[in-house]
């Protein structure tokens, strides 16, 4: 299996504040020369029948345009300086993708037939390539509509960074829906009471010589 890192370190239990100091040690061991932190959590996203596209019925169902579809997706909070990295890269603008109230980015793909297509070949879920939507963190698989916040979401042809290594298998669904965000509106978007689904939380470093 490829990544894009060569170590990485998951968990589940370990707070926020003690990864991120345990990664601030790790970062500066010798022969690291690049790094990131991430905590991908699940969340749920309201979609009328009306912004699906046309794959994504064929594949999965009609819905009437007025009915609301509430798609399972994940958030990837990446620090900050892996996301404006990731934003430069897209060529998107840095002051309207960074901040409290800024847009965010996603990849929203129906699967292929194999590993052979390239990101821009595989059809989109949505049928625009901006929408706003009411997103909310789920708790054991439920969205938490107390905590429900509209967001303005630009899908992007990327492949989002690999997450660190984890024990749970992600449930087989015909689409890939992954919103990438900075690590600095996480408690914003999933305020610390809300005991959300984490999937995972980590950090992966690049090194030439891993071991």
């Amino acid at each position: 299996m490829g990544t894009t890192y060569d170590i990485g370190f998951g968990t589940h239990d370990m707070n926020d504040s003690e990864m991120l100091q345990l990664y601030n040690k790790l970062k500066t061991t010798h022969g690291v020369y690049e790094s990131s932190y991430q905590v991908v959590m699940k969340y749920s996203c309201a979609a009328k029948g009306s912004d699906l596209s046309g794959a994504y019925r064929k594949s999965v169902g009609s819905h009437s345009p007025e009915e609301t579809v509430n798609l399972p997706m994940t958030i990837q909070f990446l620090d900050d300086s892996a996301y404006l990295n990731i934003i430069k890269a897209l060529g998107l603008s840095a002051e309207e993708y960074t901040g409290q109230n800024a847009k965010i980015i996603a990849v929203a793909k129906m699967k292929g037939r194999g590993n052979q297509e390239k990101i821009d070949q595989l059809p989109d879920v949505f049928a625009s390539p901006s929408m706003n939507f009411t997103i909310a963190p789920e708790t054991n698989g439920q969205p938490k509509t107390e905590y429900s916040q509209n967001v303005g979401i630009t899908f992007v042809n990327a492949v989002p960074p690999d997450i660190p290594p984890m024990t749970e298998t992600s449930e087989q669904r015909p689409y890939t829906f992954s919103v990438i965000a900075p690590y600095s509106i996480k408690e914003k978007l999933a305020p610390s009471d809300t005991s959300s689904d984490i999937m995972v939380k980590g950090m992966t470093f690049q090194s030439k010589n891993p071991s």
